[in-house]
């Protein structure tokens, strides 16, 4: 009996090691920047509502992306915008927008276009082709893949502060509810899909678990490194010079900030700031960075947030200030591209 008694205190304290271990490890996994739900998953965005599921497709080239004609308001190309004619009418001048949720639903680009057409006669274009949770990956596939049909005279990147987080260790990912699987796309520089990755999870675990995604996505890295595809093209520098490539001289980005006062931002939200900057520099792309003119209003950058909780997303008022400060810098750069070419 007493050996009986040994082996099961043996088996506890194994056992409470080991959750000690897990629950250690998870504590752990929260503090690692990229290891949070929105850096690594998109599955809250695309399977939370029905309305949603309905909205949003698998794509071999973009990851995923808005399914044409869904609900009223998705146009027949897929994009969150207005109806548009395929092919340009004379005299138009047309603006293709990539951008995420902040683009998608803030309905900023629409106050914009309006904005220019009143002050220029009715001959602009700003067709909103963002997506929600899109990042510099899609943005680049779109433009090398699906943007030369629209004929666009220029190309603007609405820019989130973790849209740099790219490379080829942050393929976008979609969780799908159905068979409980986690598939990877990611898609190579050269117009050719990549094989999506697929890997069977725990549904619970993989939307309530920092760790176990952690696990999955580092599982993942692994295989997709194992593949033998060159990683620098999938650098965030590299695929703006491609997007800079297709074209010259015709490519704008504006950059939002965190609705926080800029010295309350975290060591891994200045550093995303400073990447985003950074990338732009590189890459010579003209950008307006919003950052201090919400910054300007100190404590009170909180009121401009869609929801209390919510640092990323702008509220409607924000929108529209927002847009008036785009419309004015928009009108000086379209002016100096319209120097340059006479």
């Amino acid at each position: 009996m007493p050996k009986l008694k040994k082996y099961i205190l043996n088996l506890l304290l194994v056992f409470l090691g080991i959750a000690a271990a897990l629950v250690a490890g998870e504590l752990a996994a929260r503090f690692i920047p990229g290891c949070g739900f929105e850096e690594m998953a998109l599955s809250n965005l695309l399977t939370g509502a029905a309305n949603w599921k309905r909205q949003y497709r698998r794509s071999p080239e973009l990851g995923y992306e808005l399914v044409p004609n869904a609900v009223p308001g998705i146009n027949s190309f897929g994009m969150r915008d207005k109806e548009y004619s395929l092919k340009k009418s004379a005299g138009v001048f047309r603006i293709l927008l990539l951008g995420d949720s902040i683009t998608e639903e803030g309905k900023w680009s629409e106050y914009v276009e309006d904005a220019l057409n009143a002050a220029h006669g009715g001959k602009y274009e700003l067709l909103n082709a963002a997506v929600r949770g899109w990042n510099i990956w899609p943005y680049w596939a779109y433009v090398t893949k699906k943007s030369r049909k629209f004929e666009p005279d220029m190309i603007m990147l609405g820019l989130c502060l973790n849209d740099m987080d790219g490379g080829a260790y942050a393929p976008t990912i979609l969780y799908n509810s159905r068979d409980a699987s986690v598939s990877f796309f990611c898609v190579q520089a050269g117009g050719k899909a990549i094989p999506e990755l697929t890997m069977k999870v725990s549904p619970y675990l993989y939307v309530h678990s920092y760790l176990y995604r952690s696990l999955v996505k580092m599982l993942n890295s692994k295989r997709f490194s194992s593949a033998g595809e060159d990683i620098s093209k999938y650098e965030p520098v590299n695929m703006m010079s491609d997007i800079v490539r297709m074209y010259p001289g015709r490519v704008l980005a504006v950059v939002f900030p965190y609705l926080k006062p800029l010295r309350e931002y975290t060591p891994f939200e200045r550093m995303r700031y400073d990447k985003t900057i950074e990338v732009l520099r590189e890459c010579s792309v003209p950008y307006l960075d919003l950052t201090p003119h919400f910054n300007s209003y100190g404590k009170r950058i909180i009121e401009f947030r869609d929801r209390p909780d919510d640092p990323v997303h702008f509220n409607d008022e924000a929108n529209r200030i927002k847009a008036g400060i785009i419309q004015r810098w928009l009108s000086i750069e379209l002016e100096k591209m319209r120097n340059s070419r006479t």
